[in-house]
């Protein structure tokens, strides 16, 4: 991810090493400020339980 508040921002995922998106000329982050997660929130929980799984997650400068 570049970190834009303007159109110069840029998101791209892979899967298992394969492209999955990759978007240019956009506006990632309302400010400069930014947090990275992996989960989920909710301002009400659901009755059950739900499973979230992450096995694998990383931030490279260039990519698999």
């Amino acid at each position: 991810m570049h970190q834009a508040t303007d159109n110069s921002g840029r998101v791209t995922f892979w899967i298992d090493g394969n492209l999955l998106v990759d978007v240019t000329g956009v506006s990632t982050v309302p400010t400069m400020w930014l947090s990275w997660n992996v989960g989920g929130s909710a301002s009400h929980h659901p009755s059950t339980a739900r499973d979230l799984f992450s096995t694998t997650a990383a931030i490279t400068l260039t990519g698999p």
